[in-house]
């Protein structure tokens, strides 16, 4: 397997999309190259305007340089590359660099072939990789302390922004994304793989994100995640998280700390139904939001939850009496919202716990 890592190395800010210049409309400046390196300058062009004000610079190593004839780039077979930028009148500063590490065609080849410098996209490049080897490829991006933006492929990529509120955009594929900020914006869209975005920090799933998988990182400590209306799974660390589904059909693990499960959507008949996977009497909790679930008794709030009142819960298939809000079916282990106790208004299913669970009204908090 071919192995691309790109990292940036600047502390200002970083978009990847300029050391691929492909997905980007550009100007070239000039090229040259010699037996073991070459090098590619252009401005960047945006909505038809050229920007003068500064110039980027592509340099490689490798062999077998050439200018293709009828094309304006610098084609060549690389084994590493840096970008780095040039304002007018000033000195040349690195922003990033790319690594390859050869899998079993390229190491053959001696480096990655490349038609040209300035149509190089994420796609290209590992496309032309994975065509040499049978081992398949993979991109690696790490951001530094600005605030950049890294962009992958339409394989499986690895995109960590570390410091900084980071753009991170996989594409295709099955993504892994890393987040150490709460702004750390994320982009995935539906029929784009199986993403998982594992968190060092509080984090929420913005709206349209199609990520399948939200992870507290195993050393973060107490974390608190949300869903969004796409059926997500969450995991908690083994410390105390805090999970929130947010809407669609949830999978939820807490882990091995002292879990709250929260629900604070709407209800829905049709859907908006989560799995609490790994839930524990004696440790976990679940936090119901006062303006959907009403009649729980006390209203209490994040920083202050209250507990639910006793004749408020009920085991059994169905209410049974006017107190009854929150209902647990021992025998299949489906949790219910009862908005009046009597049956005038259905009951709705909103969790699937396990089966057996010598549940109380203690379990259960308003906020």
């Amino acid at each position: 397997m071919a192995v691309f890592t790109v990292t940036v190395t600047s502390s200002s800010g970083v978009d990847l999309s300029f050391f691929f210049p492909g997905l980007i409309a550009t100007r070239e400046i000039g090229a040259g190259y010699n037996p073991t390196s070459g090098s590619a300058s252009y401005y960047a062009v945006s909505n038809g305007v050229t920007d003068s004000s500064k110039y980027y610079n592509i340099n490689t190593l490798g062999k077998n340089y050439s200018f293709p004839i009828g094309d304006g780039g610098l084609a060549g077979t690389i084994t590493s590359a840096t970008l780095s930028v040039t304002p007018a009148g000033g000195t040349e500063t690195q922003l990033a660099t790319l690594s390859i590490a050869l899998g079993s065609g390229t190491t053959s080849l001696g480096g990655i072939p490349i038609p040209s410098l300035l149509d190089m996209t994420p796609n290209s490049i590992l496309r032309l990789s994975n065509r040499l080897d049978s081992d398949g490829t993979k991109l690696i991006l790490y951001g530094a302390d600005g605030n950049d933006r890294l962009i992958g492929s339409q394989w499986g990529d690895t995109l960590d922004g570390r410091r900084g509120i980071d753009r991170l955009e996989g594409s295709g594929g099955d993504d892994l994304y890393y987040v150490d900020n709460a702004l750390d914006v994320v982009t995935e869209y539906a029929g784009q793989g199986s993403d998982t975005v594992i968190s060092t920090v509080n984090y929420r799933l913005a709206a349209g994100v199609s990520v399948e998988s939200l992870q507290a990182f195993d050393s973060a400590g107490r974390l608190s995640l949300t869903g969004n209306a796409f059926s997500n799974r969450l995991f908690g660390n083994g410390s105390v998280n805090r999970l929130d589904g947010g809407a669609g059909n949830d999978q939820i693990t807490g882990g091995s700390g002292k879990d709250v499960f929260m629900f604070t959507t709407k209800l829905s008949k049709t859907g908006n139904v989560d799995q609490i996977l790994d839930f524990r009497v004696a440790d976990d909790g679940i936090w119901l939001e006062n303006g959907i679930f009403k009649g729980l008794g006390k209203a209490g709030n994040l920083a202050h939850p209250a507990k639910l009142k006793a004749d408020a819960f009920h085991i059994g298939s169905r209410a049974h009496d006017a107190t009854d809000r929150i209902i647990y079916n021992k025998t299949t282990g489906a949790l219910y919202y009862d908005p009046d106790g009597t049956g005038s208004s259905s009951q709705i299913k909103f969790a699937q716990l396990t089966k057996g669970l010598k549940m109380t009204a203690a379990d259960f908090f308003t906020i």
